[in-house]
């Protein structure tokens, strides 16, 4: 196939680990002056997210620097959440080099996102333009490209959202959510309620203001599992699609605890990314061969959706929010700024949706096989969870 005849193709890969929750029992009360205690982290201690480093992380960035190396006409876009860049900082710089020298080839790029890869949006707008305004900065500081295109595989496309997002200066918005076919969408403009609104008045996010917002629309990794144990499968979809341009996403994590997948993931990943049948493209230059694709929907479900959620879900999620107003008190209250910084910190890293998604009774075992869940059921998560801000609660009203 002739190059200008090329499919385009985007690839986005998503880069995130949450600070999982230690295994917390209500009843046996410990000392949580500075709330450490309700999670591990990313330590040599913390073998089951060690593995996923290990096995995942370093080999993926090794490949993908390899193959930059070797094409220069290759573009790749990383959606880090802040949480996760926090954690290597801290526990493995290495990690950050790695991912350093990639984005310093010029050819990945790197967008934003909630900082926790929290649901914020839905239940806290403050919340929500805090933890991008916290996740642009750290890109920012760690590699010194400002982020201007927002990714999100947590909450589902609204054209509200979509709306918010470019009156605060974002050229393009990367999801997951059930659009289409088309990978390139332009948002419908919608009237905002006053709330978004005064957000978007007060936030001094960039000094510009994107014109149009573009969408592109991401297949899921989860998605393509039958083309990446037979690469056919994906050359009969290139060569019958009346579809010109094609968004694929990679999780980091994918088949971390199963060798044989997880091989035929990096030899999957690594035939798309060799083959002379695609166009590799930047979301720059797809966004100049924009085709105006209108998003009419206000809502589109997204892989995730919470309207599917089960009970253990919505109650989890719903107390962690409730929790907002406590903290409010507290942050107008004259409290030492040590006391503010650890509760809000706290809340945050509650807000990483993992947590959640743990919860889900749907297709259990096999999410279980292939996934990075640290439980043996939904029910221990949302237990041990809801323990955790059980006693979060507590400690809140004592000091509110």
């Amino acid at each position: 196939m002739p190059k200008s005849q090329a499919k385009k193709v985007l690839i986005y890969f998503k880069v995130h680990q949450p600070y999982y929750l230690a295994d917390y029992k209500f009843f046996q009360k410990r000392s949580f002056a500075k709330y450490d205690a309700y999670f591990k982290t990313l330590n040599k201690q913390n073998g089951f997210a060690r593995r996923i480093i290990e096995e995942n992380y370093y080999p993926l960035n090794e490949l993908l620097l390899r193959l930059l190396s070797n094409n220069e006409n290759l573009y790749l876009h990383f959606g880090f959440s802040g949480v996760t860049l926090e954690q290597f900082q801290k526990y493995d710089p290495e990690l950050i080099t790695g991912f350093k020298q990639m984005v310093s080839t010029g050819r990945v790029n790197v967008g934003a996102s909630t900082y926790y890869h929290s649901r914020s949006w839905d239940y806290s707008r403050q919340e929500f333009v805090k933890q991008v305004i916290m996740q642009r900065n750290l890109i920012w500081d760690i590699f010194r490209v400002k982020a201007n295109w927002f990714t999100d595989s947590v909450h589902h496309y609204s054209n509200e959202l979509a709306k918010f997002l470019k009156g605060i200066g974002f050229d393009s918005y990367l999801t997951t959510s059930n659009l289409g076919e088309s990978l390139i969408y332009e948002n419908q403009d919608v009237q905002l309620d006053d709330e978004t609104q005064e957000i978007m008045l007060k936030n001094r996010f960039s000094d510009k203001r994107s014109k149009r917002l573009h969408v592109f629309n991401l297949g899921r990794v989860g998605a393509l599992d039958k083309v990446i144990f037979d690469q056919s499968l994906l050359d009969t979809f290139l060569s019958t699609t009346e579809v010109s341009d094609i968004g694929i996403t990679f999780d980091y994590n994918y088949a971390a605890f199963d060798p044989s997948k997880r091989n035929r993931y990096f030899r999957f990943i690594t035939d798309l990314l060799e083959n002379d049948n695609f166009n590799i493209n930047s979301i720059s230059v797809t966004d100049k061969q924009h085709r105006n694709n209108q998003v009419t929907e206000h809502n589109v479900s997204s892989y995730n959706d919470l309207t599917k959620s089960n009970q253990l879900q919505l109650e989890a999620i719903s107390e962690l929010y409730k929790l907002e107003e406590y903290l409010s008190r507290i942050e107008r209250k004259r409290k030492p700024l040590a006391v503010k910084r650890n509760v809000f910190e706290a809340w945050r890293r509650l807000q990483s949706f993992d947590h959640i998604e743990f919860m889900d009774t749907h297709n259990w075992e096999s999410k279980q096989n292939e996934s990075r869940i640290p439980y043996d059921s939904p029910y221990d998560a949302y237990i041990n969870f809801m323990n955790i801000v059980q006693d979060f609660n507590e400690e809140l009203k004592k000091i509110t």
